[in-house]
């Protein structure tokens, strides 16, 4: 059964090395919040978040259990990814990404995996 939260989920600043499992039947309608940690993994992350969802500051090298869809803006740099695998099929608003040092995508290839509305911010090392 899905659940919904109506407000901000903010998971930031917590040590988790992996995100709490009862998320991943979850509905957030407003923001995500799990940056600054020691994730390795987004599995377990809400299927839709209808705010932005922010990730920076973790471990992880794909975005394997990110949510499908994104609302607002998806922040996801200052990772080591070394794909797109996992990215939002959709993103209502901007995309801030980087990439392992050595790994380079073009926004043409970012937007061949995501159907994103706004700008593309990649962010280099």
């Amino acid at each position: 059964m899905i659940k919904v939260i109506q407000g901000d989920v903010d998971l930031s600043d917590l040590y988790l090395e992996k995100l709490p499992d009862f998320l991943e039947d979850v509905i957030v309608k407003g923001d995500f919040f799990c940056g600054n940690n020691s994730l390795t993994s987004l599995e377990g992350a809400p299927k839709k978040v209808g705010g932005n969802f922010y990730c920076p500051y973790n471990s992880f090298t794909s975005l394997e259990g990110a949510p499908e869809k994104v609302g607002g803006n998806f922040f996801c740099h200052d990772n080591k990814l070394t794909s797109l695998e996992g990215l939002p099929k959709e993103i209502g608003r901007i995309l801030w990404i980087s990439f392992a040092k050595g790994i380079h995508f073009t926004e043409e290839e970012i937007r061949k995996v995501s159907k994103i509305k706004g700008r593309v911010y990649i962010i280099e090392e």
